[in-house]
């Protein structure tokens, strides 16, 4: 039988754990973890097989010749696994720097952990059933998120500072958000772009709360320079799109209302609006989906996705969305995939 997705992930490349590459992941309703490259046929990952309940694609040092790639999963028990090609930032979370390129336990996280998120530079954050928050890997910018400028941490750290229990959090490039239990916004680490949305361009290692974002929120995304919440129904951004910047949460053009999800990548973002995609940012690799390579300030339709999504993910000039049959679609610009979604095979719906 051929189980339907229930979220996706995407990130960079090689986080399959079966020897191919592969830039996106997707937890089957099974519990499932499969992964693949552009639009191939995705492979299951047979370390978590029926045994997980989410995951999420990362990576590092976007932009260079070396890149880094890993994914993180929760199993059912609560226990989160990662693998990857690099663990020189302790990324992985195993204690050591020791590569794993087949998913691997992190180290004091065995249960009661809720949720998972890889981010875009060799760091990673879960938050546990009891709202309370670790992070592991690069702390690169306060990535950690402990108050401290340790440059990594092999082993989970736990964040303090929180004014709530944390519901989910967020990692992106050099900054992360967590969304509070009462529907409030608190990010930290590099400020440099206004990434923390306090209205400050200073740099924080623990958490700070967005302004103007103390309930509401129901879902929140961060990319390399920028972030952006779902809060009633509309969509709230904040630091730098390359289009201009803020320092506090501003309203995205013709999205306030009907939004349900929101994923920023490294320089573009989507949110599932009504059913569709809509993506905005910049356009070179064709990561709007829309079949061009020009760049938007306002979101674009995302072409072949009008309706039924119910999930939107972003990673590095690739996206992928998720419907709610269960099927999955990815696009990117890069010469071997086209610019529009094109679906994922072995998936119904």
């Amino acid at each position: 039988m051929t189980y339907p997705a229930t979220s996706v992930s995407s990130g960079v490349a090689n986080i399959s754990g079966q020897g191919e590459p592969s830039n996106a992941c997707a937890l089957r309703s099974n519990g499932d973890i499969v992964c693949w490259n552009g639009i191939n046929a995705p492979n299951t990952l047979s370390a978590l097989t029926g045994n997980a309940s989410a995951v999420s694609v990362g990576g590092g040092l976007i932009g260079y010749n070396y890149q880094t790639y890993f994914a993180c999963a929760v199993t059912k028990a609560g226990a989160v696994w990662c693998w990857g090609n690099d663990n020189s930032s302790g990324q992985i979370g195993i204690g050591t720097t020791a590569v794993a390129t087949v998913p691997d336990p992190v180290s004091t996280l065995s249960s009661g952990v809720r949720s998972v998120s890889a981010g875009m530079n060799n760091s990673a954050c879960a938050v546990a059933t009891d709202g309370n928050v670790w992070c592991w890997g690069s702390n690169a910018g306060g990535l950690l998120g402990n108050g401290t400028n340790a440059p990594s941490s092999l082993i989970p750290v736990e964040l303090k500072g929180f004014t709530d229990k944390v519901a989910s959090v967020a990692v992106g490039y050099t900054s992360a958000c967590a969304l509070t239990v009462g529907g409030g916004v608190e990010c930290w680490g590099s400020n440099e772009s206004g990434q923390l949305g306090n209205g400050s361009m200073m740099a924080s290692t623990e958490p700070v709360p967005v302004t103007g974002i103390a309930s509401g929120a129901t879902a929140v995304s961060v990319g390399a320079h920028y972030a952006c919440a779902v809060v009633t129904g509309g969509l709230q951004c904040w630091g730098s799109n390359g289009f201009g910047a803020s320092t506090v949460p501003g309203p995205v053009m013709g999205l306030s209302t009907d939004v349900t999800d929101v994923s920023v990548g490294y320089d573009s973002a989507c949110a599932v609006v009504g059913g569709a995609v809509k993506c905005w940012g910049q356009n070179g690799d064709g990561q709007l989906g829309n079949d061009s390579t020009t760049p938007s300030a306002a979101p674009v339709l995302v072409s072949n996705l009008s309706s039924a999504v119910v999930g939107v993910s972003v990673g590095y000039e690739f996206g992928c969305a998720v419907t709610a049959t269960g099927a999955v679609w990815c696009w990117d610009g890069k010469p071997s995939t086209p610019s529009v979604p094109l679906r994922i095979q072995g998936f119904p719906g």
